[in-house]
């Protein structure tokens, strides 16, 4: 018979196994297993399987940093390629992994005046902020939520 390899378990120990599993969920009252009358305890087999799976997304975004005559990889040297076009090293299987590449080819110098001030920032491929001039940055006016930045205490 089928049933005759799979090992037979005793109240006892069903009981034990049963309460264990409910100590392990916070949510869940140990009353019922404890007062749990056993009508037929009938031995079967059951086969767990856990699927994993790897997914990768690609987004671009423009990033900036101060620009101090370090070479600029700018449109002059070709086209950018699309985020799926630029190569990338494989992550070890199912390891969360975030990896920030330089989009080739789009990079520029950008003059910028603030406050003023003129500067040259380096940007690669980010929007250029300014403080809000509604809330002065702090993204509340009178206890309420600054509509004109949304909260940011910054402007595009």
């Amino acid at each position: 018979m089928f049933f005759s390899r799979v090992p037979s378990v005793s109240e006892d120990v069903a009981r034990d196994a049963l309460l264990k599993f409910v100590e392990s969920k916070w949510n869940y009252s140990s009353k019922p297993a404890r007062n749990l009358t056993f009508k037929d305890l009938q031995p079967i087999t059951v086969y767990r399987y856990r699927l994993e799976t790897y997914t990768e997304t690609r987004a671009s975004a423009w990033q900036f940093e101060p620009y101090n005559g370090q070479t600029v990889d700018g449109p002059q040297y070709g086209m950018s390629p699309a985020p799926w076009d630029i190569p990338v090293s494989l992550p070890q299987r199912y390891a969360d992994k975030v990896e920030k590449i330089r989009v080739p080819h789009a990079s520029f110098v950008k003059v910028q005046l603030c406050a003023s001030r003129s500067f040259f920032s380096f940007l690669s491929c980010c929007f250029i902020t300014k403080r809000c001039t509604f809330c002065h940055g702090r993204g509340r006016i009178r206890n309420k939520h600054c509509t004109s930045c949304h909260g940011r205490g910054r402007k595009r």
